[in-house]
């Protein structure tokens, strides 16, 4: 008996969201390509990363989310975030915005906190330390050999059970230390009404 896979509407439209902006890449100049591929490195050695493309985006900083808008938007990098490595048959979870000049990123619905997460098992199995980069361009020019930190706030718990990191500079190291040493939790008050105290 044969399975097929249905994609489902959201996946889809990722796809389509994903490859108009890999389209965008192919109307550009040349020498504004050259420029591009500078960023994130030549396309034919991204094997895990997959296609990278160009998008304007309306961003909404509070949430971290952007939506895909017309040209009055800033120009953002446009990344697919998947499941698995691209040759290792991965799905499309999220598409991640983002803008190099500000280093801001933004995921289109949220559903990722990490680039390369298939890489989080590393540290476990053979005792090496886990590659993190700094921003989305060092982590598709080395063709995703770790991954790329999306979401800081949320990426904390998928980290704690890792060893051993390995950063790129001792400032993005410092960073990291920061973001994972644990926060001493505010207390909360418990509270009981009078009436169930006396009980």
């Amino acid at each position: 008996m044969r399975l097929y896979y249905r994609e489902g509407r959201m996946a889809q439209r990722l796809r389509d969201e994903h490859d108009e902006a890999i389209a965008a890449v192919c109307r550009l100049p040349q020498r504004d390509r050259g420029a591009f591929w500078d960023l994130v490195g030549h396309p034919g050695e991204r094997l895990d990363v997959g296609g990278i493309g160009l998008g304007q985006i309306s961003p909404d900083r509070t949430r971290h989310l952007y939506e895909p808008c017309d040209e009055s938007g800033p120009t953002a990098l446009i990344f697919a975030a998947r499941d698995l490595p691209l040759r290792g048959g991965g799905q499309v979870l999220d598409l991640v915005a983002w803008l190099p000049r500000s280093g801001e990123i933004f995921c289109r619905f949220g559903a990722v906190d990490v680039f390369g997460e298939w890489h989080l098992a590393v540290p476990l199995v053979l005792d090496e330390p886990l590659v993190v980069f700094a921003d989305p361009g060092s982590w598709a020019r080395a063709n995703g050999a770790g991954i790329c930190i999306l979401d800081w706030a949320r990426a904390r718990s998928s980290l704690r059970h890792v060893p051993a990191f390995l950063a790129p500079d001792v400032d993005f190291g410092r960073r990291l230390r920061e973001m994972l040493v644990p926060q001493i939790p505010r207390r909360p008050r418990i509270l009981v009404p009078r009436r169930l105290c006396a009980a």
